[in-house]
């Protein structure tokens, strides 16, 4: 039988994984006053979304190139890696009965490891975007461009996986 800080902590693992999965693969990091939206992948027009990997995407498209930009896209994807391998280890440790397997630790660390590479990342196109792009805090696209959900959702995520890790950290110590 697993103990209530595990179950707990693979439930707030889940929730963490689904907001980390959308907000990392939509187009809504950035909402501009005139109608289009940017997330790390994509660049939308209306309802044409563009994705970075389409072989015409990099002819006559403005997008961001930039070595914070490109940092941005690298933490996150390590920060994405390490929640679903998190998700994985917590998932198979399930199965585990014996106390010698007990691999909570482990899942804490890694999702503190979470924590900071997404962290960095939403802290620093936060601070790039509003510098370099003009973006705003506040929610009305249509004065200003401002941060969309999928950025608040990222930030979101990062702070869940620091009480996801502090509750595997619990459950370590109860192993």
């Amino acid at each position: 039988m697993q103990s209530c800080a595990a179950v707990t902590g693979l439930i707030l693992l889940v929730i963490t994984d689904l907001g980390t999965i959308i907000s990392y693969a939509t187009p809504f990091w950035v909402i501009h006053s005139t109608n289009r939206d940017q997330g790390l992948w994509a660049l939308c027009e209306g309802t044409n979304c563009q994705w970075i990997y389409d072989a015409s995407f990099l002819t006559g498209k403005e997008f961001h190139k930039e070595g914070w930009f490109i940092a941005v896209q690298g933490l996150m994807s390590v920060g994405l890696a390490l929640c679903l391998l998190s998700l994985l280890i917590a998932t198979i440790s399930l199965c585990c009965q014996k106390q010698s397997c007990s691999p909570s630790g482990t899942i804490a660390g890694l999702l503190l490891t979470t924590f900071l590479a997404m962290c960095v990342a939403v802290i620093l196109f936060g601070i790039k975007a509003s510098q370099e792009l003009k973006v705003t805090v506040g929610f009305d696209s249509k004065t200003d461009d401002c941060f969309g959900w999928s950025f608040w959702l990222a930030a979101a995520s990062a702070a869940l996986s620091l009480a996801t890790s502090g509750v595997y950290g619990c459950a370590s110590r109860i192993d």
